[in-house]
Order: structure tokens, then C-alpha cells, then sequence
């Protein structure tokens, strides 16, 4: 590698805007200080941490499926129990028929 043609690189403090804290980075930035918006220590969704989620194997994933298959269709009513709606075939017009129907 050419070195003549390499950018140069120094410490910069990177500072946060909102709560002022400091970083020191190697950087080819031209300034000594660079003012960033926000930051880890004040962004709000920023955990701090990396997601140390359990991995899974295949055959795993793969009975969880099943099981949740099973279990939602134990909770699903048979179909001879389900309710019939029924529907009225006289259409009424206006109030007043409802009414005399009633009376």
C-alpha cells in the first residue's frame, strides 16, 4: 500500500450536544473537536448493551411452531358447537312497522 496516498489520522474529541460527554476517537476529521447531536449516553433507545438473545437451533424453532399450532387448535371450539346466526327475512321499512309487529 501507498502510504503518501493514505489519509492522516489523529485523536478528535467527539462531544455530545445534549449532554456534553466526551469522546476520544482516531478519525481523519479535519478539527480537533467534532460536536455530534446525540449520543449513546442520552439517545433513547439506545440499550448500551448488545442483544444476548438465546439462539435457537432449528429443530427447536421448528417444535415451537407445532406446539403453538396444537395449542391454538385445542382452544378452537368443534364445529357442531359453533352458533348459527340467524337472519331476519322481512325487511322493515320505517319505525312504525317495528311497532305494530309488536303489538
Amino acid at each position: 500500500m501507498n502510504k503518501e496516498i493514505q489519509p492522516k489520522t489523529k485523536v478528535v474529541k467527539f462531544q455530545c450536544a445534549s449532554c456534553k460527554t466526551t469522546f476520544d476517537i482516531d478519525s481523519t476529521y479535519h478539527a480537533d473537536v467534532c460536536h455530534i447531536d446525540i449520543c449513546s449516553n442520552c439517545h433513547p433507545w439506545y440499550l448500551g448493551k448488545t442483544n444476548t438473545a438465546s439462539v435457537k437451533g432449528k429443530s427447536e424453532k421448528l417444535n415451537n411452531k407445532f406446539m403453538a399450532g396444537k395449542a391454538f387448535n385445542d382452544n378452537k371450539q368443534p364445529a357442531s358447537t359453533k352458533k348459527v346466526k340467524t337472519t331476519n327475512s322481512k325487511k322493515i321499512s320505517s319505525f312504525n312497522e317495528i311497532e305494530s309487529e309488536e303489538e
